[in-house]
């Protein structure tokens, strides 16, 4: 007969609350692999308006309440910027997914800053990090489905796949630099015209 294996209060506990981890992460991963299969098949419809980019930026990072127990953030918006004509949420989500990439892959106390300018017509976002960079010969590997770099264990390779999707279904581009210490994210998008 096998031996019956008993959990005191505190290992039930402690078992709980892995099976809970384990739960929403597997959730997340399914929402995730939901999400992108509909932006690469066009049925992802986002709602456009025309928004300003601090907008898109300050609903990003009121979003970012646990990247600020670890990281600090700060923020340059050049003035004056055009509005953009796009899914607030879904660019929020954007923008907040890079900053989960920055946080994961730099250390913590260092800054993580978001920035959107003017440029090419349009606006310029960019998330920069204090990490150890992204190598030249990955940056176009990165936004692909389930891509970690250097065997990074951190979260499920999914979150640029998404970032790019949301970008480019909005008319813009993206792609990753050398930042003064860390990575930067960079993505463009086209002004909103006048309606």
């Amino acid at each position: 007969k096998p031996e019956q294996l008993t959990l005191d209060d505190a290992e039930r506990g402690e078992l709980l609350e892995v099976i809970n981890e384990e739960t929403d992460r597997l959730n997340t991963f399914v929402e995730s692999m939901v999400e992108l299969a509909q932006i690469q098949s066009g049925q992802r419809q986002f709602r456009r308006r025309g928004v300003l980019p601090e907008e898109i930026i300050v609903a990003a990072a009121r979003r970012a309440k646990a990247i600020k127990s670890t990281h600090k953030l700060a923020s340059k918006i050049e003035p004056g910027l055009p509005k953009v004509s796009v899914d607030p949420r879904a660019l929020a989500e954007a923008v907040f997914n890079l900053l989960q990439n920055s946080a994961s892959h730099s250390p913590a106390g260092s800054t993580i800053m978001i920035s959107a300018e003017k440029a090419d017509g349009g606006v310029r976002f960019a998330v920069e990090d204090e990490g150890t960079g992204i190598p030249e010969d990955e940056r176009e590997a990165v936004f692909e489905r389930f891509h970690r770099s250097n065997g990074s264990v951190h979260g499920l390779g999914m979150g640029l796949a998404i970032v790019r999707g949301i970008v480019e279904g909005h008319g813009g581009r993206i792609w990753i630099e050398s930042g003064k210490k860390g990575a930067r994210l960079v993505f463009d998008l086209p002004a909103a015209t006048d309606e």
